[in-house]
């Protein structure tokens, strides 16, 4: 019979106990390595979606200014000297 594994968790929460406030910086999770395959593959899938989303989000941003500008440029072409 192998090890009880809330033991082993419990070693390690008092293991890392005192590193925990220094932990935010390095934006990792203490527990990576004790967590599933389903918890990994989740946290991948939501960077890739919200990495995504940003670039959408920005190519819109890009697309609206470049059509604001080539709407404006006649207008202002107009009012020079």
């Amino acid at each position: 019979m192998g090890p009880d594994r809330g033991d082993n968790d419990r070693a390690r929460a008092e293991q890392m106990e005192g590193t925990m406030p220094a932990s935010w910086r390095f934006r990792t999770d203490p527990w990576w390595d004790v967590e599933g395959r389903g918890v990994k593959r989740e946290r991948l899938h939501r960077r890739i979606v919200g990495g995504l989303a940003f670039v959408v989000a920005v190519a819109a941003c890009g697309l609206t200014a470049a059509a604001w500008v080539s709407e404006l440029t006649p207008l202002f072409q107009g009012l020079a000297w």
